[in-house]
């Protein structure tokens, strides 16, 4: 792995625990491989100049169900959401960085057992999310350069009402 996909991966781990715990559920990350009958799946990609991927998200019904403010229903649209709310924070940290990407719309799949098969094999990030689970697996390609001192204080903060 290189030193980028590190950096990367650590940003998607701070951002996800930021993520679950705004909706009241604890998340921590863990080594422990807990393998639930049923996972929701979301699946994103992003797109820059100089760093491409894909951000895929299999929760189990109980981390979806908890975090919904709504219903505490599993459910497909929230799983979305939740896909679509982790990536746009990862964007937003990245752009913070210096860093500029576009994101796709989430797409979600219903699974039993979810294992990308990229070129090279990559770990899930395993995360214990209240009393579920949720793997994410993080997969860049690219040159980009992360920059720590381009700290940008012009990006809004996760949850900021935009008026256009």
């Amino acid at each position: 792995m290189t030193s980028l996909e590190e950096s990367l991966r650590e940003i998607l781990i701070a951002k996800a625990t930021e993520l679950f715990e705004a909706y009241g559920v604890s998340c921590r990350e863990t080594d422990t491989e807990r393998i639930e009958e049923v996972n929701l799946c979301g699946i994103l990609g992003f797109f820059g100049t100089c760093l491409y991927g894909s951000v895929v998200v299999a929760a189990s019904t109980d981390a979806v169900a908890q975090s919904n403010p709504v219903t505490r229903e599993f459910d497909r649209s929230w799983s979305a959401e939740l896909t679509n709310q982790l990536v746009g924070r990862f964007k937003n940290e990245l752009l913070r960085r210096g860093l500029e990407v576009s994101i796709s719309l989430p797409i979600v799949l219903t699974s039993t057992r979810m294992v990308p098969i990229p070129e090279i094999r990559i770990e899930p990030i395993q995360l214990l999310v209240g009393d579920g689970v949720a793997r994410i697996w993080l997969e860049v390609e690219g040159t980009a350069q992360l920059d720590p001192n381009a700290i940008a204080d012009d990006v809004p903060q996760e949850g900021d009402v935009l008026l256009f």
